[in-house]
């Protein structure tokens, strides 16, 4: 997805908390540095039907969405692609859930919205 947004002439950063071992507010803080337009996250887990309560909400988002409050987030991943729309109506701190990145036609096809 990174490389897609950067082949558009997007600016992007990486955050990668696991390999970096952060915290989530010291990944909010990374964020904030940036002042970014959008937040994707990759979501993720060991046991797929918990993926996206694991990340989004307990851990992630809900600390980006207190520190940059504006901002929208965007997930992606295993349990997302399979449902982005039911995702997007129990996750309330995101603004987008989709099932596919990086190709434009599938991305706009495929990506739920909030409101």
């Amino acid at each position: 997805m990174a490389g897609y947004a950067r082949d558009q002439g997007l600016q992007i950063a990486i955050i990668d908390s696991e390999a970096e071992e952060m915290s989530p507010d010291a990944v909010a803080a990374a964020v904030a540095k940036h002042h970014p337009r959008l937040v994707c996250m990759v979501v993720f887990g060991h046991q797929p039907s918990a993926s996206t309560q694991m990340m989004t909400r307990e851990e992630g988002c809900a600390v980006i969405r207190r520190v940059t409050p504006g901002t929208p987030i965007l997930i992606l991943g295993g349990h997302v692609s399979a449902l982005s729309e039911r995702t997007l109506r129990e996750e309330q701190l995101i603004s987008y859930a989709t099932a596919r990145a990086g190709d434009d036609r599938r991305t706009r096809q495929r990506t739920a919205r909030r409101g």
